[in-house]
C-alpha cells in the first residue's frame, strides 16, 4: 500500500500582505484599498440569523468566534472595483472561512483571526475584537 502525500496549497507560495482592518471598527465596515494597482472597495459585514445576538443585553460583554454556524453568525466578504459604472465593479461576496484562501479573480484573501465583540455588531468602539486578515493579488 502507498502511503498519501500531502498536497500543497494552490497559494501556498504566495506572499500575504495584512488587510488595514480592525474589529474595533465595527460592522459593517468599508474602506478603498489599493490592490495592485487597482482599487477596490472591501466591505466587511457579520450575517445573523437571531437578532438578540446582536442587541440583546444577554449577550452583553460577550465574545464571538466566527464563523459560528450553531448561532448563524458569518464574516462577509464583499469586494468592488472603484471607479467603474454602478453595478459593474462586483468581484463577488462570500462568506469568511478561516484559514481558506478566497479567490475573486486575481486577489486572494485568508483569515485566521475573527473574534467579534457584541458591541462591535452593531458600530465601533474598543472592545477588544480581533478581525485578522491577509490578501495578495496572484499570477493567475
Amino acid at each position: 500500500m502507498t502511503p498519501l502525500r500531502s498536497l500543497p496549497w494552490p497559494d501556498e507560495g504566495l506572499t500575504y500582505q495584512a488587510l488595514p482592518a480592525s474589529g474595533d471598527d465595527g460592522f459593517p465596515q468599508v474602506f478603498l484599498l489599493d490592490l495592485g494597482g487597482t482599487v477596490c472597495r472591501l466591505t466587511f459585514g457579520v450575517s445573523f440569523t437571531d437578532p438578540s445576538l446582536v442587541l440583546g443585553s444577554q449577550y452583553a460583554g460577550t465574545f464571538f468566534d466566527l464563523p459560528d454556524p450553531d448561532l448563524g453568525l458569518f464574516l462577509t466578504l464583499r469586494v468592488d472595483r472603484e471607479n467603474l459604472p454602478p453595478g459593474s465593479g462586483l468581484l463577488g461576496v462570500r462568506r469568511v472561512v478561516l484559514y481558506i484562501p478566497i479567490p475573486f479573480g486575481r486577489l486572494r484573501f485568508r483569515f485566521s483571526r475573527i473574534k467579534i465583540a457584541q458591541a462591535n455588531l452593531s458600530g465601533p468602539g474598543q472592545f477588544g475584537s480581533e478581525l485578522i486578515g491577509e490578501v495578495v493579488v496572484a499570477d493567475v
